[in-house]
């Protein structure tokens, strides 16, 4: 063998030699990309954690709730999405490097969110929820995970279709709570009781309706108690139906308590019958009177709510809590007369026998004052008849209303006479509200707030309904008298 392949032969082997000692040996690092959460139909518990936050849900018969920090229905949603993304399962696409910056990723927040999912009473997964990012040049949605078995973040992925699960599993923790906290078929409800103000309200067949006419045009609600047969004002009834159809609230007073929510035995129960269930719904005080009035969500007339025997408060809206509150003044019918203007013949503006008045001849009308008669100008008092003809209150005032202002000597009295001899007495008070309404009363009944217009109307002097006619008309009735002029004295 000659001495230059002896060299060669040596420096190969040199080669190779340092080959075998410097060679790594090959990873036994599992691919950081596999991680996944396999799917599974057993879903029974979910544990959410930002910070020191949890809200823990279970399912129980079949029904979600939750049991942390208080024990209430689950947003069936919600959980129903959740449901169905972990029935698919979790996997991951790609793996940050080992010593990454977590917190670029949005999983080194001071108060992270933690996800615990449980199947058949075993934890399955429990993770760090991160950053939401877009696939590059796709529209493919990812969210950065830290398992807490790993020290590698995962940009996981979903397959499950109809879930946007990096927004899901982003959710506020509120919204993982049911907000529709009654759903009452209106159509089954027979009996409304506001025990607090003693009413109680029924559903009765209309006599007279029609086999083929709608439901709601078969039946109306009666009143029960405390006045036997009252006319209800059906339209309150139906916004009460509806507003517990499908009654959602709008936050969780959960560091509240009962007693500074108002609920101390003074607060609204409006208990709603039907044949399968009986729900009691409490209203407690204003939440801008309560601890926590930033609940209030700035709306003044907010309340607090539950439902009785469950143990969560809740807060409604204002104008929900206004519909479900009522009194016997507010559910009163408001229609006080109803006849055909034609059938009014006389009205006295005044108690008295000379009172002044306006009277019907034929088509015509005249007003009367002292014997003295003029036409009346039918553009101005035609619309005083049709308003008269269905007086209507504005609103019935609650009990114990100061209505002295009716017997004040400036009140007025106004004295209606129908063709078929029918009397009807209006008594009107001077003092009218900032909108413009007065107090009132017809036939020694319930005292009411009138409406601006009318009151205006029936404010005038007789005489002021009286034509007018420029000097040297041939088609006009002659000047009304000075007589007609307005008194001095209201009369009563």
């Amino acid at each position: 063998m000659s001495k230059k392949l002896m060299v060669a032969l040596g420096v190969l082997l040199l080669v190779v030699l340092a080959f075998v000692l410097t060679r790594k040996e090959p990873s036994r690092e599992p691919s950081r990309a596999a991680w996944s959460v396999s799917g599974t139909e057993s879903l029974d518990k979910l544990v959410f954690r930002i910070g020191v936050e949890e809200y823990v849900f279970e399912k129980e018969d079949g029904q979600w709730m939750q049991t942390v920090p208080v024990r209430g229905k689950a947003s069936k949603t919600k959980l129903e999405q959740l449901e169905k993304l972990f029935a698919a399962g979790l996997s991951s696409d790609l793996a940050a490097e080992k010593g990454a910056d977590l917190a670029s990723l949005g999983l080194a927040s001071d108060a992270p969110r933690v996800l615990e999912v449980h199947a058949a009473g075993a934890l399955l997964a429990k993770f760090t929820v991160g950053n939401e990012v877009t696939v590059p040049n796709t529209d493919a949605k990812r969210l950065w995970l830290l398992p807490s078995d790993g020290d590698h973040a995962v940009r996981a992925l979903s397959s499950v279709e109809g879930v946007d699960f990096p927004s899901l599993l982003h959710s506020e923790l509120k919204d993982l709570r049911e907000r529709t906290v009654a759903m009452i078929d209106r159509d089954a409800v027979t009996r409304l009781q506001w025990s607090s103000a003693g009413i109680d309200v029924l559903k009765q067949d209309k006599p007279d309706a029609k086999e083929d006419a709608p439901a709601y045009l078969r039946s109306h609600w009666v009143m029960q108690k405390p006045e036997e047969g009252m006319a209800i004002e059906q339209a309150k009834i139906s916004t009460v139906l509806s507003t517990i159809s499908s009654l959602q609230v709008e936050n969780f007073a959960d560091e509240v308590s009962a007693e500074e929510a108002g609920f101390d035995g003074s607060q609204l129960q409006l208990t709603v019958t039907t044949a399968e269930q009986s729900v009691t719904i409490e209203l407690g005080k204003r939440v801008l009177e309560g601890p926590k009035p930033d609940l209030a969500a700035n709306d003044p007339e907010a309340r607090f709510l539950r439902i009785a025997g469950e143990p969560a408060l809740y807060t409604l809206r204002g104008g929900a809590a206004e519909g479900l509150d009522l009194s016997v003044a507010k559910l009163r019918e408001r229609g006080l007369l109803s006849f055909e203007s034609a059938a009014l013949s006389k009205v006295s503006f005044g108690a008295s026998d000379d009172a002044p008045f306006v009277e019907r001849a034929g088509d015509d009308w005249f007003v009367n004052e002292a014997g003295i008669t003029a036409p009346v100008d039918k553009t101005q008092w035609d619309p005083t008849v049709s308003s008269l003809a269905a007086l209507r209150a504005s609103s019935f005032v609650e009990d114990g209303t100061d209505s002295s202002a009716l017997a004040a000597p400036e009140a007025r009295s106004v004295v209606l006479q129908l063709q078929n001899g029918s009397v009807h007495r209006l008594k009107l008070a001077a003092v009218t509200t900032e909108s413009g309404e007065a107090l009132a009363q017809l036939d020694e009944g319930p005292v009411f707030l009138l409406g601006k217009g009318l009151v205006e109307r029936l404010s005038k002097a007789p005489a002021e309904y009286a034509v007018t006619v420029e000097a040297g008309s041939e088609s006009a009735s002659a000047q009304v008298p000075d007589v007609l002029a307005p008194p001095a004295v209201p009369v009563q």
